[in-house]
């Protein structure tokens, strides 16, 4: 059973866009051009540990193909189609047992 059949109905789907994060400078954060990345998302509360050791609460869980690993790194930047809220990428790990997809954790 493909990951899409498993989890296609529970979770909601979309092409977001994604502004991938290209780095920190004096001038500040800069972002790559948009990409549309089709994904699987879910509003689900849990605690994220960052790489820099600050613990965080968030909400947000994005399911995407591992072909799109750099666009989703953390620190880019994830518009929801529908959502006014701008989503920043605080985690992102291969998805346990099938390293064909992506769990990306959005604050």
């Amino acid at each position: 059973m493909s990951f899409e059949e498993e989890f296609g109905d529970w979770l909601s789907y979309a092409t977001v866009s994604v502004e991938p994060f290209g780095g920190s400078g004096a001038w500040g954060d800069s972002y790559g051009a948009a990409v549309a990345v089709p994904a699987f998302y879910d509003f689900q509360e849990r605690r994220v540990v960052t790489t820099d050791g600050t613990v965080i609460t968030t909400s947000t869980v994005l399911f995407a193909a591992s072909s799109f690993h750099d666009q989703l790194a953390p620190g880019s930047k994830v518009t929801i189609p529908g959502e006014s809220a701008v989503y920043k990428v605080i985690q992102r790990r291969a998805w346990p047992g099938d390293d064909t997809h992506l769990e990306v954790t959005l604050l």
